[in-house]
Formats: structure tokens, C-alpha cells, sequence
């Protein structure tokens, strides 16, 4: 359950209608956590933009994930001296969704419901949300909103975090984080987590980081041969289907499904129909799926 600083239960706010600034910093990519890097590392700063961005709303807080404790820790005297609330609790690239990410902020499980007002997005108890990320809250402050802040990994030389400006292609990426290991070929780059794409060596120039990019959204791992396509997939798919909220019969069996097909075809036992098998159902979840999470997880498997 997710709890303001001070509060011993029950709701996080009044039947008072207002408005309120979340900043989050739930939904990371698992495997690259900008969030986390960017709230450890700039609290202080995090603290007074949020500050800035929520002055002429009623109430302001700050989201962070309870596994983020280094955070947690680094933030919350600092904001509680700006009366701005910090909340804790579960996180999931389900969050990414802003319903989502109410939900648990109210103590609830995580999952996305129907935006009842589209314009301020009130939600539950009729109070309006201005939702933004600790990156782009960071980012407007700062000064940086034409940079994107990426965790490079896998066959490179030199992995880890890069500040890239939008407009960059994958290949240019790939050289700031010092190129391809020596000895190594590009057999393919995951761009955006289990959320995201593999991109082929051929598309490695074209493939550009464009500002609010559904793929760019923190990890950039490199595979080359020494990577089983078929393993690496599964591992993205075990990751996917344990953060299904499960709202949706679409996602919470088809990411069991794409699981189970892929286990069968690392352990010697796919069969020659799976592959149009999986194509049917990528195409039927990525349509029907009730929120992003469901629509984007398909497209590894494409």
C-alpha cells in the first residue's frame, strides 16, 4: 500500500476537490531505471523543480518506488522542508499509465481504469491531476529538454548511462557508449525493455531517437553472437508476463502464452506452426490490449 509522509492509513486525500502535481518516478524500463539514476543523483534539484512546476497547485508530491530506498532517503526530508508529500509503493512499467499509477498512489493494485475526464483527469474523489515524470520535470528546470538520458548495455565497450540529444540515430548511440566490443557483430539492439523493439544491424542508422519515442524510453541493449535469440526473448517475456496487471484477458494470458511457446522452443519442443501462431496473437493483443502496457509488450515478439 502506498502512504503519504504521516499518514497511518486510510485515503491519501480529502472529498475537497482540487488540483494536485504528481511527479513520478514509477514505470521504468527494469533494465535500465533512468528514474531511479536521475532521483539518486539529483535530489536536491529534483525537489526544487517540483517545487517550480507545483506552485499553483493545492498539494505536490513526489512518487517514488519503496524499492528505490537510496531515493526514497536522498528526497524526503528535502521535500517535506517544501511541504511537498513523498509517496511510496509498488512499481511496474504498468504505471507508465497514468490511471495505473493512481491507483497504487491510492493504495490500490496496480492497474489502469477509464479516464472519466479527459481534460483535467480527475479520476477518483473528483481531484485534478497534473502528472509528470522526474525526468521531465528534471529536464524542464534544467534546461535539457532536447536530451534524453540512455543506459547503454550488452556487447559494448563502454556501458552505462549517456546524456543523447534527440535526433540521433542507434548507430551514433552505440558509438557514445564506445562501440561494438571488439570481436563482436551486431546480431540485434533491444531498444526500450520488454516494452519495447529489437532493431536489426540494417536499421541501426535509420532508427533515430525521436522526442516522446514509444521505444526510446531508457535501455539500449546491444546482442551480438554470443546472445540466443530465443533465450533473451523468453527472459523479456518471464519479466512481462509477472508485470501483467492482469486486467485484461488479452495481456494476462497472452503474455503467459508468448511464455510458454517461447520455453517450448528453447527446450528442443517449438513446433513449425508457432511462429504464425504468435504473429495472430501479437496482432489481436496489440489491438484489444485496455491500456500500453498490453499494446507495446507484443512487439518484441513481431
Amino acid at each position: 500500500m502506498a502512504l503519504k509522509d504521516g499518514q497511518k492509513g486510510g485515503k491519501c486525500m480529502d472529498q475537497v476537490k482540487k488540483t494536485i502535481l504528481i511527479c513520478s518516478g514509477a514505470g521504468d524500463d527494469k533494465r535500465a531505471q533512468i528514474n531511479r539514476e536521475l532521483m539518486e543523483k539529483n535530489a536536491g534539484a529534483l525537489v526544487d523543480a517540483v517545487a517550480e512546476a507545483g506552485k499553483a497547485a493545492d498539494e505536490r508530491y513526489i512518487y517514488i518506488p519503496k524499492a528505490y530506498e537510496n531515493a526514497v532517503n536522498a528526497i524526503r526530508p528535502l521535500a517535506l522542508e517544501k511541504g511537498i508529500f513523498v509517496v511510496t509503493g509498488d512499481d511496474s512499467p504498468v504505471c507508465r499509465d497514468k490511471t495505473a499509477l493512481i491507483s497504487v498512489f491510492n493504495g490500490k493494485i496496480i492497474r489502469p481504469y477509464v479516464e472519466e475526464d479527459q481534460e483535467t483527469f480527475k479520476g477518483y474523489e473528483n481531484v485534478a491531476k497534473i502528472i509528470v515524470s522526474a525526468e521531465d520535470v528534471l529536464r524542464n528546470a534544467q534546461g535539457t529538454t532536447d536530451q534524453k538520458l540512455l543506459y547503454v548495455s550488452g556487447a559494448v565497450q563502454a556501458p552505462g548511462f549517456i546524456q543523447v540529444p534527440y535526433g540521433t540515430s542507434l548507430a551514433r548511440i552505440l558509438e557514445m557508449a564506445g562501440g561494438v566490443k571488439e570481436g563482436s557483430a551486431v546480431k540485434a539492439v533491444l531498444v526500450g525493455g520488454e516494452l519495447g523493439r529489437f532493431i536489426s544491424p540494417n536499421d541501426l542508422e535509420t532508427t533515430i531517437m525521436e522526442k516522446d519515442s514509444d521505444i526510446f524510453t531508457g535501455g539500449v541493449e546491444v546482442m551480438d553472437q554470443t546472445y540466443c535469440g530465443a533465450d533473451f526473448t523468453k527472459t523479456i517475456l518471464d519479466s512481462a508476463r509477472n508485470d501483467s496487471c492482469g486486467k485484461c484477458p488479452l495481456c494476462r494470458e497472452g503474455t503467459y502464452q508468448f511464455y510458454t511457446i517461447f520455453n517450448e522452443i528453447t527446450n528442443g519442443k517449438g513446433k513449425i506452426t508457432d511462429v504464425a501462431l504468435m504473429k495472430d496473437m501479437a496482432d489481436t493483443i496489440g489491438w484489444g490490449a485496455f491500456c500500453q502496457f498490453g499494446q507495446h509488450m507484443v512487439n518484441i515478439v513481431k
